[in-house]
């Protein structure tokens, strides 16, 4: 019974695991520009990952600004998407902004450091699809009663969308110039749709094999794949190449893993036919030369000796490069830095300081070169129309100029450092002059590269591979174009990575689990175990392993063994909801998990009672945290770090149990009970009845097996203690 009622009470934690403690680090789409206090980041530092609606595509080389007790810093994003921040003030008060597709400022929540940790920030250009699975497509079907007008093309393309107008196993893609809008439900576009131009649809096995088509759009810019593989064994891609200008505009797509059960829309945009703007560039967009490319290794680089590049459609090796250190990119760097009022400055003076470096060097100097140009506060940096005709100065061999600034307006500053244009923060010299104070650094040390030479051709996709000896790596599928080059990076690292966020409970001689489990899969190929799925082992021992209902059609519970994840892991992040029980043995818990993929900054939160003590694995943290709820405060095991192949043991002792009596004293009392059936049972068969007595012992014989029964049913549930001794009180005199 107790085993029920611990089941029974996890399923309820189990239900409401979405209010778990904030060490829990789901990412829901509220949590976009939300702080995550991280204890595994040094105090001081604060990561800004940057995505394009979905944590699967990562924005690379975007300005992340982080505005640092109101004066702003500048990093740029890697190829993971992350901006990184360092050596930050205990306690400043920070917040994040970006720039999204659409060239509007994204912010994230203000908040304060806190002393003894850092903090992650995402932040998205896009709307915020999340990570398990794709939204509804807007216009007909299962998108339906949803806003009229969609946001622009451009700012949708790339992402897959669930839409119950289409079978199972299709995916329908739309090709357009920016311009498709929503007629009556239906999408239309009033410009010339690309009609006649090649999709390609590439699918990346989870075997390494790769699936390519190509599709022509037809006269409405559609083109519809079929018969796709829908075991989960297979993610596809989509691309184009859109001609404009001078140039392509070479757009892609997010990986789709397509449902059996109902289809997908997709839309690739490039800008509009007649934009000005600089030509689209979904993988990159570094302007190399013809016929050539790069590619950039990120992540633990060193194990890798050889890259092969591969055309996708054929399989063919085209050539294989031993990679070798790159060049420093100055152009990517960390600024810092604001204006500071000055008192004794006359209104309207400006003194700009400007120093920067590589990391390696031990001080930073004055730059001198770098091109300011002054914006008033409302001006857009991107108006070429309006950066020509703003006034201009450039810094001296010191790093220094002095400017005169408009008094009646705010303004700002456009800084070209390293060629590269970052835009100020609005400030005002009205009453006052000031400084304004910027430095900038980068890596002293480029990553490595391997470099081809490749001739165009239509409709020719690539991937970049590299091998080890114990994990493969492939880049993801990209075009070329006639006009320029392309890049792409490889990224070198864990297949997957195993994240849990637990909180327990107490209920009787056992303790629960419940939170989040995270599986991150950081190749592009899906992943799966064996046929079957993935298992994750939970402890031994554990009892009553419940999963959510929102995840119980992708992950269900083998017995005695854990969590088996029944579909294949797309590219990108799975989360699900689980929990489990482990009874106490005297009080104690002997934690013992298998951890066949390790795990990464894990956390468990025990809840604790008097006289409770947690012994954690070597290395792991552990201490006392005060919840936000007011609650008392609970023992917090984190920064759980353990490698593939290797188990984490932990003990819990001083848990409620039952005193020894009480578990002995009902088994005597059935022992005894059985001696004194059995003791009957022999008198009995020692006590010929006589003949005439026959009648009377038949009566007795089916009372007696009547209230054997009901006994026995007692001794199995711990029933009625009154009416168990009434029992034996029968029986007995029955057998006297």
């Amino acid at each position: 019974m107790r085993t029920m009622r611990a089941l029974l009470v996890s399923l309820a934690f189990v239900g409401a695991a979405t209010q778990l403690a904030p060490t829990v680090r789901a990412q829901p789409n509220s949590a976009i520009g939300s702080p995550l206090y991280d204890g595994s980041l040094p105090a001081g530092t604060i990561t800004v990952r940057v995505v394009a609606g979905t944590p699967n595509e990562a924005v690379t080389g975007a300005d992340v600004t982080l505005v640092v007790n109101g004066t702003p810093r500048v990093a740029r994003t890697d190829s993971t998407g992350r901006a990184r921040f360092t050596d930050l003030p205990a306690g400043a008060t920070v917040q994040a902004k970006i720039l999204d597709t659409e060239s509007k400022e994204q912010v994230s929540e203000a908040f304060a450091l806190r002393p003894d940790q850092g903090a992650k920030l995402m932040l998205s250009t896009k709307p915020f699809q999340g990570m398990g699975g794709m939204p509804p497509a807007p216009g007909g079907g299962a998108a339906a009663g949803g806003p009229q007008q969609p946001p622009p093309p451009r700012q949708m393309s790339g992402t897959p969308r669930k839409d119950g107008e289409v079978p199972g196993g299709v995916y329908q893609v739309r090709l357009t110039y920016n311009s498709l809008t929503i007629k009556n439900g239906v999408a239309v576009d009033p410009a010339p749709p690309p009609a006649g131009s090649p999709i390609t649809l590439v699918g990346y096995k989870s075997d390494e094999k790769v699936d390519v088509r190509v599709g022509t759009t037809d006269a409405s810019g559609l083109v519809k794949f079929d018969k796709l593989d829908v075991s989960g064994h297979t993610v596809y891609f989509a691309m184009a190449r859109l001609p404009r200008g001078e140039g392509f505009d070479r757009v892609s797509s997010q990986p789709l893993q397509p449902d059996p059960a109902v289809g997908a829309k997709g839309m690739l945009s490039g800008e509009k036919l007649d934009s000005m703007l600089p030509n689209v560039d979904d993988r990159g967009g570094v302007n190399l030369p013809p016929n050539t490319v790069r590619v950039m290794l990120d992540g633990v680089t060193q194990f890798i000796t050889d890259v092969t590049l591969v055309d996708a459609t054929t399989g063919k090796k085209l050539g294989t490069v031993k990679p070798t250190a790159g060049e420093p990119d100055p152009s990517d760097f960390q600024a810092s830095g604001g204006f500071e009022p000055v008192p004794t400055a006359a209104p309207g003076a400006l003194s700009v300081e400007v120093v920067g470096g590589p990391s390696t060097a031990t001080s930073t100097q004055g730059m001198a070169g770098v091109v300011i140009k002054v914006l008033a506060a409302d001006a857009d940096p991107q108006d070429r129309a309006i950066l020509d005709a703003a006034p201009t100065a450039t810094t001296g061999p010191d790093g220094k100029v002095a400017l005169t600034l408009p008094t009646d307006v705010p303004s700002k500053l456009v800084m070209t450092v390293n060629g590269r244009a970052i835009t100020t923060d609005p400030f005002e010299v009205a009453e006052t002059g000031g400084v304004f104070k910027a430095a900038f650094v980068w890596d002293g040390a480029g990553k490595p590269s391997a470099t081809f030479t490749v001739p165009h051709a239509d409709n020719l996709v690539l991937y970049a591979e590299a091998r080890t000896s114990a994990q493969y790596y492939r880049t993801l599928p990209f075009q070329t174009v006639p006009n320029k080059g392309a890049q792409i990076t490889l990224g070198i690292g864990p297949r997957i990575i195993f994240n849990f966020e637990l909180e327990s409970f107490v209920e009787d001689e056992m303790m629960g689990f419940r939170g989040i489990f995270t599986l991150e899969n950081y190749s592009w190929l899906p992943y799966a175990q064996t046929s079957d799925g993935t298992l994750l082992p939970l402890p031994r021992g554990f009892k009553g392993g419940l999963v959510h209902e929102n995840f119980q059609d992708q992950v269900s519970i083998a017995p005695h063994e854990g969590l088996r994840i029944v579909r294949p892991l797309a590219p990108g992040s799975f989360k699900f909801i689980a929990g489990f029980t482990l009874p106490a043995d005297g009080g104690d818990i002997d934690w013992s998990l298998d951890l066949p993929l390790g795990t990464w900054d894990s956390s468990i939160i025990v809840k604790t009672l008097p006289g409770m003590n947690v012994k954690v694995p070597p290395g792991v943290q552990g201490r006392y945290v005060q919840m936000k709820d007011g609650s008392a405060p609970q023992f917090l095991v984190s920064n759980i770090r353990i490698l593939p192949q290797q188990s984490m043991a932990m003990t819990i002792t001083g848990l409620p149990s039952q005193p020894a009596w009480k578990l002995w004293m009902p088994r005597i009392a059935g022992v005894l009970v059985l001696l004194i059936i059995a003791g009957g049972i022999t008198l009995a068969l020692l006590k010929r009845p006589e003949p005439r007595k026959r009648e009377a012992r038949d009566a007795t014989k089916s009372r007696r097996e009547r209230l054997l029964d009901e006994l026995v049913e007692l001794e199995r549930t711990g029933g009625d203690p009154a009416r168990r001794e009434q029992l034996v009180i029968e029986l007995e005199r029955i057998w006297e």
